[in-house]
């Protein structure tokens, strides 16, 4: 009885070890994700950049084959819809950023489709520098937005997602942006999305290049890359 009631005790304690570990182990591989390539040089965004990538086949076959693993498509979906990364993280702005774009010309249509076609037609090399290597385009829409799931080497999940309020007398358009971390733990690791619900209130960083916050470097490149494309149409 007295072994019965000592294992009770133990086995939860072993258990909390071995998550502790984990979440050190997992915590020194997010941050290290990052800052491994911190010192890449910026994007550059030159105003032909949009017509000069749409011409390129080899990127466009680099987009089409950049997909994560299995496991990954298999989980990224209910992960998204959770995103337990997102709870607290939006409060906290260390693994997500909102921000708001305005196109005083343009409509949610001409921005949705812009948006569409930078995704689409990123450069291997800017999507390294984005460390957006894999993604999904879940949704590209002037009425219901854009929402983009996008990978990092490792298999952490990140979203991209875009609302839409018309301006002007419907010439131009607010666009209500964010990116955020979906979960603490790649979607690579069996069974992360139910994992990360019980991690949702751990708080973690996603540190990216040139000493910013991952979420607001991408968001800052890709509001470049965005605008260049509506210029050159």
């Amino acid at each position: 009885m007295t072994i019965a009631k000592n294992k009770n005790k133990i086995l939860p304690s072993l258990a909390l070890l071995l998550l502790l570990a984990i979440l050190q182990f997992e915590s020194n591989n997010h941050v290290g994700c990052c800052q491994a390539d911190a010192f890449q040089p910026q994007i550059s965004v030159p105003a032909t950049s949009a017509r000069a990538s749409r011409s390129s086949s080899s990127s466009l076959q680099a987009v089409r084959e950049a997909n994560p693993s299995k496991l990954s498509k298999l989980q990224g979906p209910l992960q998204d819809a959770l995103t337990p990364g997102h709870w607290l993280g939006r409060f906290l702005n260390l693994n997500s950023r909102a921000v708001t774009w305005e196109f005083s010309n343009k409509n949610a249509q001409q921005v949705s489709t812009a948006i569409k076609d930078v995704f689409e037609n990123l450069s291997q090399d800017q999507r390294e520098k984005l460390f957006i290597p894999e993604f999904t385009i879940v949704e590209a829409d002037a009425q219901k937005g854009v929402h983009i799931r996008a990978w990092t080497k490792k298999e952490w999940l990140d979203a991209f997602d875009v609302k839409f309020v018309s301006s002007n007398n419907g010439k131009g358009c607010t666009a209500k942006t964010k990116f955020y971390a979906t979960g603490f733990l790649p979607t690579s690791i069996p069974g992360a999305p139910i994992i990360n619900v019980g991690l949702a209130f751990f708080p973690f960083v996603s540190p990216g290049p040139n000493g910013k916050l991952l979420q607001d470097f991408r968001l800052e490149k890709l509001e470049e890359l965005i605008r260049s494309r509506l210029n050159s149409l």
